[in-house]
């Protein structure tokens, strides 16, 4: 029995661990779309944020400058998008594709710019898992739950600070209103333009940040298309979960 629930804790844990980008991107995804925006980028982002974020660490000696580099990466591909679609009214879902295409392309560009081609690899640390004191004490859940890294609190953070966000203040009122009926938001005072391109630009760096998740907790190195397939996994969990954070 007790190998059982050992096998059974460090499985709950790895399933815990691999959640963490798809619940970063979906909330991009999710936070962008409440305004009618709708970005499908989140492939290319992702790859671009595990670039720039092994990069940022294995050349500055820090994860904390690669996740800001990922983050940055990500918000100039959100104001970007925001730009073309919001202010010069491009269509959404073509400029998405080209942002899809020149971020896969920034990314293998950036990395074999910095590093070149080589036989080994280069390492960076991974993120260290951090106990929450008590918590982390709890038979089964305390080990699932709170004795993970950093990442994964802030992800669960980030869902409840939106769900808080969206259906409990003004601000998400106005948010929502904004993607329900743009022109009665706008009749009532809500700058519909200032709304979508704060929440493209907040979804691209989280987009970004689930992007250096990858390097910075499973490899430790980047390799192209390491992100398989999980942005556009986001894209449809975004809409199973009826966009709600």
């Amino acid at each position: 029995m007790e190998e059982f629930i050992s096998q059974f804790v460090g499985f709950a844990r790895l399933v815990v661990l691999a959640i963490v980008p798809f619940v970063l991107a979906g909330q991009g995804t999710m936070l962008g779309g409440r305004t009618g925006l709708f970005n499908v980028a989140q492939e290319g982002i992702m790859l671009l944020g595990a670039s720039l974020g092994f990069l940022g660490a294995f050349l500055y000696g820090g994860l904390g400058y690669g996740i800001l580099l990922a983050v940055l990466a990500g918000a100039i591909a959100g104001l970007a998008l925001a730009y073309f679609s919001t202010t010069l009214k491009m269509n959404q879902f073509v400029i998405g594709l080209a942002i899809f295409f020149f971020t896969m392309g920034l990314s293998t560009l950036f990395y074999k710019f910095a590093i070149g081609v080589t036989l080994q690899p280069p390492l960076i640390p991974t993120l260290k898992d951090l106990p929450i004191p008590l918590l982390s004490k709890i038979p089964v859940l305390g080990e699932i739950f709170f004795n993970q890294n950093s990442m994964v609190y802030f992800s669960i953070l980030v869902s409840l600070f939106f769900w808080y966000l969206l259906y409990k203040t003004s601000f998400g009122l106005k948010l929502r209103a904004v993607g329900e009926n743009p022109k009665a938001a706008d009749s009532l005072g809500v700058n519909v333009d200032r709304m979508r391109y704060f929440t493209a630009i907040i979804g691209g760096m989280l987009m970004g940040l689930a992007g250096a998740y990858l390097p910075m907790v499973y490899t430790g190195t980047f390799t192209a298309g390491m992100v398989q397939g999980r942005g556009w996994i986001a894209i449809a969990l975004t809409f199973f979960g009826g966009w709600s954070p």
